[in-house]
């Protein structure tokens, strides 16, 4: 989401540890109604800060708002979390077919890490290590396509990266 990357990498949101800051809900150019301008377009304040706080990315305290956490995740729409996971899988797809067509010097990036014997005591830590890792990594990716944006969009290209966990186990254990 455009404003949650905003308020995580332009330095007029951060505070003096270039962290996100606590933000006024309304005022000058540093509020959060400010960040919600630049960064959403059309959406209203109101209607951004009732999403984000629905989803627990925010904490409204009096007329302040603070970022709790890097990303949102819809809340319980399933509306949201479908048109999200739908733009992820076509996006996938679209990486595989690219590459079974693509010349190998315009191959892109598709890896993932599998291992069929693992401990299953350890299966929640790493499911926990490799959360924290992945989202250290987007933030990162993140900050740097931030700082590589255009303003003519006319040639501006969308371009994203995506990753995820799968326990097969669990999902089996589930459909049982």
């Amino acid at each position: 989401m455009r404003v949650i990357s905003g308020w995580l990498n332009d330095p007029l949101f951060m505070d003096l540890h270039e962290q996100p800051a606590t933000l006024p809900i309304e005022g000058d150019d540093r509020s959060f109604a400010a960040l919600v301008k630049k960064y959403s377009g059309d959406i209203p304040t109101q209607a951004m800060l009732d999403l984000l706080e629905a989803s627990a990315t925010v904490q409204v305290t009096g007329n302040e708002v603070r970022l709790k956490n890097h990303a949102y995740i819809p809340a319980g729409d399933p509306v949201d979390k479908l048109h999200i996971l739908g733009n992820d899988v076509g996006e996938l797809i679209a990486t595989i077919d690219h590459n079974l067509r693509a010349s190998k010097s315009d191959l892109r990036f598709q890896r993932k890490v599998l291992n069929d014997s693992v401990d299953p005591e350890a299966v929640n830590d790493f499911k926990q290590l490799s959360a924290k890792k992945a989202q250290a990594l987007l933030e990162e990716l993140d900050a740097w396509l931030s700082e590589h944006q255009t303003e003519n969009q006319s040639s501006a290209r969308a371009v994203s990266m995506g990753i995820y966990y799968h326990d097969q186990d669990a999902d089996q254990e589930k459909s049982s």
